[in-house]
């Protein structure tokens, strides 16, 4: 029996010793993409902390080298408590961090994948990228361009390059100014690893602030009028709105049955409207949680419509009539958006509303 006993628990011994450590590349990288980089990325590097590569992380910033100290402060033993301003990290993520860490700290990343963000090294492209995003500002002589992990800036009047923003984003997929020109946000992400806003100065064609949330990209970016909060649509059926200059997330509006893939305030602030792949368009008064669906017919209704080219009368403030058009995509290049002629095709889903 004894020797039975003592059997087993060497089995167990080894087991657990042959037990895979955590990843950097798989456990790590990705928490890291998610919660930290937003502050610690070339383009803002906050307490001279890079964490967009290993070489960054291990190297540390201002508070000191290596993996021990940032687990000091993930933690709460060092204060303050990243990341900065947001909910702790959940703690089956810290114990990654710890196993990782007991393992060596070893970095496995692949070569292919150790391209990081450098400011100063701007993308080379061997063929024109795909555009999914355009944005004019109000005055009419700048164009915004997504581009790949960067967005162009460029000068009408053409005398002039454009200007390159990087960023941390392998897609930019949505681009709005601020009324008097003077900054930029845009919003995407990397599939299935985090969205992110991106707050730019556009005179100083510097980054004021990057916000990483969710586990994947963000859509249809909108900002408010005084220029205070920013929306953006989630694949968690989810609408997030976020302080501008402190980046906290002021409120999560959970009334979609699918991606949101557009907001937009109106144009007293108070409000918001969102359309999503559940073909409904949502306005809701997010600072008393009051919300209402409407088809494509404008009726004040629970039903979704087929949003081709939807007119929809809303009311946005006091006395104030005003109008949001939803339009759709003519995806097949045949003049038809009919989405369900093709089953799993995004065809005819709105993605762009306007008011005016």
């Amino acid at each position: 029996m004894a020797s039975t006993r003592i059997a087993g628990m060497f089995l167990l011994v080894t087991a657990a010793g042959f037990a895979a450590a955590p990843s950097y590349f798989r456990d790590i990288r990705p928490v890291i993409q998610r919660q930290c980089q937003g502050c610690h990325q070339p383009n803002l590097k906050s307490s001279n902390l890079d964490l967009t590569s290993y070489e960054g992380f291990q190297s540390g910033g201002k508070h000191g080298p290596g993996a021990n100290t940032l687990l000091g402060y993930v933690t709460g033993e060092s204060k303050p408590q990243m990341p900065l301003g947001q909910p702790p990290l959940p703690p089956e993520q810290i114990e990654l961090f710890k196993a990782w860490i007991a393992a060596g700290a070893k970095d496995d990343t692949p070569a292919e994948a150790r391209a990081g963000l450098a400011v100063d090294k701007p993308i080379v492209y061997a063929q024109p990228p795909v555009i999914n995003a355009l944005a004019f500002s109000s005055d009419g002589k700048k164009l915004a361009v997504s581009g790949n992990r960067e967005i162009l800036i460029h000068a009408l009047a053409g005398d002039a390059p454009p200007e390159r923003l990087p960023g941390l984003s392998d897609r930019i997929l949505s681009l709005v100014f601020s009324k008097d020109g003077s900054t930029l946000v845009a919003a995407g992400g990397t599939a299935s690893l985090f969205g992110e806003i991106q707050i730019w100065d556009v005179g100083a064609g510097k980054l004021k602030r990057s916000l990483t949330l969710t586990g994947d990209t963000v859509f249809g970016v909108s900002l408010s009028p005084d220029a205070s909060r920013v929306a953006v649509g989630c694949t968690d059926n989810s609408v997030r709105i976020v302080d501008a200059v402190s980046g906290k997330e002021l409120f999560k509006i959970g009334n979609h049955e699918n991606w949101v893939l557009g907001t937009i305030f109106g144009v007293d602030g108070k409000r918001i409207v969102s359309v999503g792949r559940d073909r409904a368009v949502h306005e809701r008064a997010h600072h008393v949680g009051i919300a209402n669906v409407a088809d494509v017919d404008g009726g004040a209704t629970t039903g979704r419509g087929d949003l081709r080219r939807a007119l929809l009368h809303r009311r946005f403030g006091a006395a104030t009539e005003n109008h949001v058009r939803a339009a759709s995509t003519d995806a097949f290049g045949d003049g038809s958006t009919d989405a369900a002629r093709r089953p799993g095709h995004d065809g005819g889903l709105t993605r762009q509303i306007n008011l005016h």
